[in-house]
């Protein structure tokens, strides 16, 4: 250990020399300098091409020496991930009055609005490892959805769904990743829609988010999680399966001011990966919408003319694709700390809606920690009036 730090001195050392003498012989500014130095420092030691296997052996070391837990991430006795933040700032009342204020605002406009609790990726805390086993994050996910419920709003809790239905969670979610498989996506989409369609009478056709109208596709140790990088596990890799409807589509996703990110049927639009040949990784952001605070999709062979409004995490990035087979238009609001505010409120006033979705992961209302409620990834801002 002790040569190794004696390497990285005289590896710094060497380039805080070689960037000052550059630097002076071509009079840049101290600034300059300073900038220059650290920007150097941290991209050799960023990309080196040996610095994944730096890091893999730093979590051979981590799982060694018998650690649970790493920089947010705790190690499960069944070898999954999971994201875990030890000392999270909870602001359970505050979410679910701006929340409650969402749906007053909606009901004064007679737009229909559904609450969705979407579980994180452990049924229960029997997985835990024993110091890290007094875990609340299911409880707040509980709390949080009964108070929005208590409050009269339309609540769908799918962690009670998937334990009826008896699901697996351990499959229903990726082994180094938080969020929830595409399977587990089109199963809650049906679950949702099915739910209104009994609380309001929709009459939205679900068949087309029955899975035998779906192809898939698995490739094989091919997915590397958010979990697995944040414990520098660069060489774990585990399954991951892109699905497809099998029926016609024509589809068109765009984001604000109408420009067109894509279009074409289900795979060009949102996988189009898949077109691809000699796949060796593939990645969750290869199958979702891409990271905006807002887009939209319009549907031109859906069987009806509604729109709704989809408001979720990062989850919803993999759902609102599939959610989307089923109407004209599906917009998808991102929830992004002090961002969504601005965008939620615009949205609301500029169209009409059939209806709007919230679904909230477990994992967002556990693992945020903030220390103002305005900075929280839930703080909605202010109904207009």
């Amino acid at each position: 250990m002790k040569l190794i730090r004696a390497c990285v001195y005289v590896i710094i050392g060497f380039a805080v020399l070689f960037v000052i003498i550059h630097d002076v012989t071509t009079d840049r500014t101290y600034r300059e300098t300073h900038a220059n130095l650290v920007n150097n420092v941290e991209e050799f030691f960023e990309d080196m091409p040996f610095a994944p296997y730096i890091r893999q052996g730093h979590y051979e070391y981590l799982r060694l020496t018998g650690r649970s837990h790493f920089n947010g991430v705790t190690f499960l006795t069944d070898g999954r991930f999971f994201f875990d933040t030890l000392e999270p700032h909870f602001f359970l009342y505050e979410r679910a009055d701006g929340i409650v204020a969402l749906e007053d605002y909606l009901s004064r406009r007679g737009i229909p609005f559904l609450y969705v609790r979407l579980p994180n990726k452990i049924e229960d805390n029997s997985v835990l490892p024993t110091a890290f086993s007094d875990n609340q994050s299911i409880e707040y996910g509980y709390r949080l959805a009964g108070l929005i419920s208590d409050a009269g709003i339309n609540t769908l809790d799918l962690r009670t769904e998937m334990m009826n239905e008896g699901m697996d969670f351990a499959t229903a979610y990726f082994r180094t990743d938080h969020h929830w498989t595409a399977e587990t996506a089109l199963w809650a989409s049906k679950t949702m829609i099915t739910h209104l369609n009994n609380t309001h009478g929709f009459g939205i056709n679900t068949d087309v988010w029955n899975i035998d109208n779906f192809g898939k596709i698995t490739f094989e140790n091919a997915f590397n999680g958010e979990e697995a990088e944040a414990v520098h596990a660069y060489h774990v890799f585990e399954d991951i399966t892109a699905i497809y409807p099998l029926y016609q589509t024509a589809l068109e996703l765009s984001t604000w001011y109408g420009r067109v990110i894509s279009h074409g049927d289900f795979v060009d639009t949102f996988v189009p990966r898949l077109r691809h040949e000699h796949i060796e990784y593939f990645r969750f952001a290869d199958m979702i919408v891409p990271i905006y605070p807002f887009v939209s999709i319009t549907n031109s062979l859906a069987d009806n003319n509604k729109r709704v409004l989809i408001i979720s995490d990062s989850n919803g990035l993999l759902q609102t694709p599939l959610l989307s087979l089923g109407f004209a238009n599906t917009d998808f609001i991102y929830l992004i700390n002090e961002v969504t505010p601005n965008w939620l409120w615009y949205v609301l006033d500029l169209y009409d809606y059939d209806f709007v979705i919230m679904a909230v992961s477990d994992v967002v209302i556990a693992h945020e920690s903030v220390d103002y409620f305005f900075q929280d990834r839930l703080f909605l801002g202010h109904p207009p009036y």
